[in-house]
């Protein structure tokens, strides 16, 4: 095991057997003694531990440094490749991932919460059967969360980001063995703790009928609904622009939801909630750099005569 502390925070690495071709499953858990709340970040299809702009680290590093509860972020098996320069950023993460199937990723994701569960004593200094497991799952990594809150009693709450229901996209690694509907209606209904939905008004990788579809087909557990507008697929942009803000709310709901047991429902036009921050930033800047140069003090109204 891996150990990095910086900055106050404490990242433990560990790497698991592969499901699928030659790369490891990389892990990092940051762990909060004695607290018997855990949550699990599962990325989306092709996705990193760290996501876009750093999000996943970021979440995960905050849930440790407000002592929230502990947190796992995973790097899920792949082909080890360098890139081809003639292609672009998707296609050689596809590539990395041919012939994988949906049940290698499920694979990948049990194998992340087994080890987890297993090592929670060394770990966070929790029995297993202490545990209270969040799975916060992004885009596919939603619905791998419900097929593994069917198998572990230890999970509590389900986050999904940006998951749809319907299988939209076929011909593309993981996605053409996608479950059918039948099959994942039952999971869906089988989970009956707590499921909260984040979706983003600007998603255009899959319809708003397939994130409906979603929520109301979840009818036995307790839900709540997070609308973001101006917010995109990934959760790491704001009207086409690159924010923190949007991965701050998924952080917050979730916060809210694992210290208090409280699912959270609302509506926000993100797009004025980042417009009004950068103006206050700004104002304060400007009030500053005012302060600075502008505002004589006494000797600068000696040297003004």
């Amino acid at each position: 095991m891996e150990t990095r502390n910086h900055n106050e925070i404490l990242e433990q690495k560990v790497h698991l057997e592969w499901s699928y071709w030659d790369k490891d499953i990389s892990v990092s858990h940051f762990p909060v003694l004695w607290n018997n709340k855990v949550v699990i970040n599962i990325h989306w299809t092709y996705g990193s531990g760290t996501g876009s702009n750093n999000k996943y680290l970021n979440f995960s590093e905050q849930l440790q440094k407000d002592e929230v509860a502990s947190s796992v972020m995973y790097k899920s098996s792949r082909v080890e490749m360098e890139d081809d320069e003639t292609l672009w950023r998707y296609e050689n993460k596809q590539r990395k991932f041919v012939w994988k199937t949906f049940s290698d990723e499920l694979e990948d994701a049990r194998r992340v919460l087994v080890d987890t569960i297993q090592n929670s004593e060394n770990r966070f200094w929790v029995s297993p059967n202490e545990l209270e497991i969040t799975l916060n799952g992004n885009s596919l990594g939603g619905i791998i969360a419900f097929y593994l809150a069917n198998e572990f009693p230890q999970v509590k709450n389900i986050s999904t980001v940006g998951t749809w229901f319907r299988k939209e996209q076929t011909n593309i690694p993981i996605l053409d063995t996608f479950p059918e509907a039948e099959e994942l209606s039952e999971q869906l209904k089988g989970f009956k703790w707590n499921f909260m939905m984040h979706y983003g008004s600007e998603d255009n990788v899959f319809s708003p009928e397939s994130f409906r579809e979603l929520y109301e087909g979840a009818e036995n557990a307790e839900k709540s609904f997070i609308h973001l507008i101006w917010v995109d697929h990934g959760f790491w942009k704001v009207w086409g622009d690159v924010s923190k803000k949007p991965y701050q709310e998924v952080y917050s709901s979730i916060s809210t939801l694992v210290e208090q047991w409280k699912l959270s429902s609302w509506e926000e036009n993100l797009l004025s909630v980042v417009q009004n921050s950068q103006s206050e930033v700004k104002h304060n800047i400007d009030q500053a750099l005012m302060d600075k140069y502008f505002v004589p003090d006494d000797e600068d109204d000696l040297n003004l005569g």
